[in-house]
């Protein structure tokens, strides 16, 4: 038995099993339907938890879902109203997504059922150290990503 890694990306996996070059693939989100082939099951072995981030001089410390949901839909555009009372932070909210896998049922959509039900003004980036600096580079942003690829991307600003 022969066991090779690879990074990519959902798309990645996908041509590859689909061009039977590997018997197990993986994906950040669930498949789509058009990833659904025949012949291949599926098997969720598990899902990623989804982190809010935010610039490291945001107090934020803990959030409830209701109030990231607020956030993410433009319903809550100023951090004072989501920090603990006496808290000396004015910023506006300014919310960065990452809406890829257009094909796929991206793994924000707990958070946010539709694309469009994003807040107005958002900003749309495309790969996962683009949100992380996003985030780094502004005091009011704010953006989302699994814990461990926040974990693990280096915030630089570029």
């Amino acid at each position: 038995m022969q066991i090779a890694i690879e990074t990519g990306t959902c798309g990645t996996s996908a041509a590859a099993l689909y061009r039977n070059e590997v018997d197990v693939g993986g994906f950040c989100c669930p498949p789509g339907e058009v990833d659904r082939l025949p012949g291949l099951r599926y098997h969720t072995l598990g899902v990623a938890a989804i982190a809010l981030i935010v610039h490291p001089s945001n107090p934020l410390a803990t959030i409830s879902l209701a109030d990231a949901r607020r956030i993410l839909m433009g319903e809550a555009q100023q951090w004072r109203g989501l920090l603990p009372k006496g808290t000396m932070f004015s910023h506006p909210t300014q919310t960065g997504t990452r809406l890829h896998c257009k094909k796929r049922p991206g793994h924000w959509r707990p958070l946010v059922r539709d694309e469009d039900l994003f807040g107005p003004g958002v900003i749309d980036v495309g790969a996962i150290s683009d949100m992380v600096g996003c985030v780094a580079r502004s005091a009011a942003a704010n953006g989302y990503e699994t814990v461990w690829m926040t974990e693990n991307t280096v915030m630089s600003e570029r």
